[in-house]
């Protein structure tokens, strides 16, 4: 079996490998201006696809301060309503979209205590789910 083993490896790795550098490549969605989700530092992203395989992106966006939404439309970046939604640092995102296709993100809220806030968009205006902070506080 080991002998088996050492034969047939570096023939897969070779296929695996001609095949990746032939085919695919990493590249971004949107072109290389100031049309990225997003021009600051970002962090806690999370991400869904919507009906057309578009992605949604939600994340603490560092130039704006908060959490953002950002959609995909096939050819650019748009923001889901403003930046910055959130009242606080966001952490520990967690984004859906609903049956609508409209995003829906739970974070750890800073300005809550730390505790969980849920948002959902509804095609106009981002609203409180809940009231803020009516979760147990995030370990």
């Amino acid at each position: 079996m080991r002998l088996l083993r050492t034969t047939l490896a570096p023939a897969i790795f070779l296929v695996c490998s001609s095949t990746m550098h032939a085919q695919l490549a990493w590249l971004p969605l949107g072109p290389d201006d100031a049309n990225w989700p997003s021009l600051g530092d970002s962090h806690y992203q999370d991400i869904a696809l919507d009906g057309s395989g578009n992605p949604v992106v939600a994340h603490l966006d560092g130039a704006n301060g908060g959490l953002t939404v950002v959609r995909w439309n096939g050819a650019a970046w748009s923001v889901v309503g403003t930046p910055g939604i959130s009242a606080g640092y966001a952490q520990y995102l967690s984004l859906a979209l609903d049956a609508g296709g409209n995003p829906v993100v739970a974070y750890r809220d800073d300005a809550n205590g730390g505790k969980t806030t849920v948002m959902r968009w509804n095609g106009a205006a981002w609203s409180v789910v809940a009231l803020p902070a009516f979760l147990m506080e995030a370990t």
